[in-house]
């Protein structure tokens, strides 16, 4: 029984030579149209893969840098805060001298006050 999706007739010593060299051709354009059409997708898909993976280190080499300007700017918060610090506590120690400075100038004068009759 023949095949009737066969797209060439069989004569009676076999098939038509012409008709299978047609096939043969058309199979042959087709196949060199699919190879070169996935030779070109292959092409776009590594480009795109390449662009991708650059994409990617660069992405984590900004995000690296990133990551340690952050740490420095807290590093460099810290140590400033560190400074303010003390220079607070300098100035609260000046403060608290100056304070006792004047709670012992007010007492004398308070005392000058009194011994010369001048307040309770």
């Amino acid at each position: 029984m023949i095949n009737n999706t066969i797209p060439f007739t069989v004569k009676a010593m076999g098939y038509d030579q012409d008709q299978v060299d047609k096939f043969f051709q058309k199979v042959s354009r087709e196949y060199e149209n699919l190879h070169r059409g996935y030779t070109e997708l292959s092409k776009k898909y590594d480009g795109l893969l390449r662009r991708s993976n650059n994409h990617i280190g660069s992405f984590a080499e900004t995000l690296t840098e990133t990551e340690n300007d952050a740490k420095k700017i807290i590093e460099d918060a810290k140590k400033r805060a560190s400074e303010l610090i003390w220079e607070a506590y300098q100035d609260l120690k000046i403060v608290q001298h100056d304070k006792e400075m004047l709670i012992c100038e007010m007492n004398e004068i308070a005392t000058n006050l009194k011994s010369m009759g001048i307040g309770n």
